[in-house]
């Protein structure tokens, strides 16, 4: 699993690569301190996590509008579906 953080400018992208507990936590980090500043891309097994405006996380393999989206309220929901076989 991999959590990717870049700045809404574009400049210092951030790559992390760990089990759920630690990307949660680096994640909440991040959040605190750059709520608005961030753009954040969660993804493992051939599935992308991304939080959606107003609340939540959506999970899919493309985000193109043709493919079926999963929608979670609670992020370790959503990096759960990441870990799952598939």
């Amino acid at each position: 699993m991999y959590m990717h953080i870049e700045f809404k400018d574009g400049s210092n992208p951030y790559l992390m690569y760990g089990d759920k507990q630690t990307i949660i936590k680096k994640y909440r980090w991040f959040k605190k301190r750059y709520d608005f500043n961030i753009s954040v891309l969660f993804g493992g097994n051939g599935l992308e996590c991304r939080p959606v405006f107003g609340g939540g996380y959506a999970v899919a393999k493309y985000f193109d509008g043709a493919h079926k989206t999963t929608y979670y309220t609670k992020l370790g929901n959503a990096l759960n579906k990441l870990n799952a076989i598939v």
